[in-house]
């Protein structure tokens, strides 16, 4: 739920409404070309593999560790759906 307080960053939350997107680099980290390529590697690997690949950059975690970033923004946006929970944020 985008409303849920629990986010650490309310502004990921829209970026994901697609649901299509692997690819959130909210740090600025990569040229569009590199989303790009990231994305069809992504889509590739979630075909080849049947498990999600998420991308995400940020450029503060608020005192999170990056585990509980990464949980927080899979489980959040239904990302776990696809495959029982099978997948991985990098």
């Amino acid at each position: 739920d985008c409303g849920d307080e629990r986010l650490f960053y309310s502004r990921l939350c829209s970026k994901a409404e697609n649901g299509e997107v692997r690819v959130f680099d909210f740090a600025g980290l990569f040229s569009q070309e590199e989303k790009e390529e990231l994305e069809e590697e992504a889509l590739r690997l979630r075909e080849e593999l049947k498990a999600e690949f998420i991308v995400l950059t940020v450029d503060e975690t608020r005192g999170h560790t990056a585990q509980e970033m990464a949980d927080e923004y899979y489980f959040s946006h239904g990302y776990e759906k696809s495959f029982d929970e099978d997948g991985a944020v990098v």
